[in-house]
Parts: C-alpha cells; sequence; structure tokens
C-alpha cells in the first residue's frame, strides 16, 4: 500500500503571514431626511433628476411620491364575517 492513501495533508493551511484585521468603511452617506445611503448603490440611482434641484444624494425620487394611505384603498373589510346561507334557496344556483 501506498503512505500517502493513509495519511492526507490538511486542506486548509493557514498563510504564512498574520492577516491584517479588517478595516471598517467608510460611514454611509446620508441624505436629506437623515436616512442612511446605502454605500453600494450605484451614483446614477442616488443622484436625482437636474429638474429637482438637489444638492445632495438622496432616495427621495425613488420612492412613490403619489402613494395614497392604505386604508383607503380597502373598499371592504377583509376577513369580517359576513352573511353566509344556511338553507338552500330555489334559484341559488344556476346550474
Amino acid at each position: 500500500m501506498r503512505a500517502c492513501a493513509r495519511t492526507r495533508a490538511p486542506t486548509h493551511v493557514s498563510p504564512p503571514y498574520p492577516t491584517p484585521p479588517l478595516t471598517p468603511a467608510a460611514p454611509a452617506a446620508l441624505d436629506e431626511d437623515g436616512k442612511e445611503i446605502n454605500p453600494h448603490i450605484p451614483q446614477y440611482m442616488t443622484s436625482a433628476p437636474w429638474y429637482l434641484n438637489t444638492d445632495k444624494p438622496t432616495l427621495k425620487h425613488q420612492r412613490n411620491w403619489n402613494a395614497k394611505e392604505q386604508d383607503d384603498m380597502r373598499w371592504y373589510d377583509r376577513g369580517a364575517k359576513v352573511f353566509q346561507a344556511t338553507k338552500w334557496r330555489k334559484g341559488a344556483c344556476e346550474k
């Protein structure tokens, strides 16, 4: 038998030099409302169009500005118990 078949070299070998500690990234930019802007968002998404006259990067132009209250969009009460027939009535089923 071969000797290398019984003993295996370690698959993970640490590097011979010490790795430097990770330095924290630059702090995230703040928009007009004070919210943090993810630094991984591309510049063309954070810069508003020229006609909005904004100086700083912001994501306000990306949000839905025409959103209505969600309660106004509901025209019925979801999950509410309504009348449920317990007896069969003639003409209720068209088949």
